[in-house]
């Protein structure tokens, strides 16, 4: 799990102290994320999706093969 790179300013704004976003991304053979979107967000508006995108960029993973591997 990616953490973001700065704490949303929206949920200082509000008080929030933790919050959290799923994202559905693509993963491209070179482990690089792309073409993420906000699926869920909680609280809502405090920013914690735009932030996890922000992340996500950021992020490589090692993708698995097709078989499993």
């Amino acid at each position: 799990m990616p953490m973001p790179l700065s704490y949303p300013a929206a949920a200082l704004e509000q008080g929030s102290l933790g919050g959290s976003a799923d994202l559905s991304c693509n993963v491209q053979a070179d482990g690089r994320v792309s073409d993420c979107t906000i699926i869920n967000e909680t609280p809502v508006g405090a920013g914690y999706g735009a932030a996890a995108v922000e992340a996500a960029a950021a992020a490589r993973l090692s993708p698995r093969s097709v078989e499993g591997g």
